[in-house]
């Protein structure tokens, strides 16, 4: 699907998707933001690729769109979801963590992996070396993940305040919460020990500052504003912005 930008093509079909009143909210909040910037770094070769930790398959369904290619898409809960009326997207189940991926060596070109890593209940290993076997040779690894050390995490430290309340935590399942969040640094030594090289790894803020979306989410005028003035002061230095993304080359074991 051609389009003049993928910011163009993102908020087009955010008016499009079927998608229920929560996950509308989502999108508009910050997750069209991520979208927006993962299909900017994707090779423009890339026609087979691999969503990994695909959830319920929306951003499968904006991979296979914006690039007219063959998406597969991996998750520990499978799905088959329609996102655009009579078009569905089907998630297989697989343990990433775990498990072999259900695919031959050097099948996709690009592998996407966004919001995963944070998830993980024990280790990252087994599935960065599932990824780098099923790429291609030279083929490229697109990941995201939240910076563990964005400007309002620093200022929950210095204001003595907790990072994550144990009832939001333990509210949520094990694979649903954040297990560990990762800083840059530690996201280039992760992918360099298994057989990648960066080509590009920044952090950007997400979030929309404005919008429906964000009235919302945050009723309080004087939360809102609290957060534009964090958000924006986090803008002015890269490593206070809310989301690490990556993008790497599979090399030669």
């Amino acid at each position: 699907m051609s389009r003049t930008s993928a910011k163009e093509f993102v908020e087009e079909m955010g008016e499009e998707l079927l998608m229920d009143g929560r996950e509308r909210q989502d999108f508009h909040h910050d997750s069209k933001n991520r979208y927006r910037i993962l299909l900017e770094l994707l090779p423009p070769e890339a026609k087979r690729i691999l969503d990994v930790g695909a959830g319920k398959g929306l951003l499968t369904f904006l991979l296979r769109e914006w690039t007219g290619g063959e998406v597969q898409a991996l998750d520990l809960y499978p799905c088959r979801r329609e996102w655009r009326r009579g078009e569905w997207v089907e998630v297989r189940k697989c343990n990433v963590e775990e498990d072999e991926f259900p695919f031959p060596e050097e099948s996709f070109d690009c592998v996407v992996c966004s919001e995963v890593l944070e998830h993980l209940l024990y280790s990252p290993f087994h599935m960065l070396k599932e990824i780098h076997r099923v790429l291609r040779e030279e083929g490229t690894l697109i990941l995201t993940t939240p910076n563990a050390v964005k400007l309002v995490t620093r200022l929950r430290i210095f204001l003595g305040r907790e990072l994550s309340h144990y009832r939001g935590f333990y509210a949520s399942g094990p694979t649903d919460r954040h297990n560990k969040e990762y800083t840059l640094s530690e996201v280039r030594e992760l992918l360099v020990e298994q057989g990648f090289k960066v080509e590009k790894l920044f952090c950007r803020n997400v979030s929309s500052l404005t919008g429906p979306a964000v009235k919302d989410r945050y009723p309080s005028p004087s939360l809102r504003l609290k957060r534009m003035v964090v958000l924006s002061l986090g803008s002015l230095w890269p490593s206070f912005r809310e989301i690490i993304f990556a993008r790497a080359r599979k090399t030669k074991d």
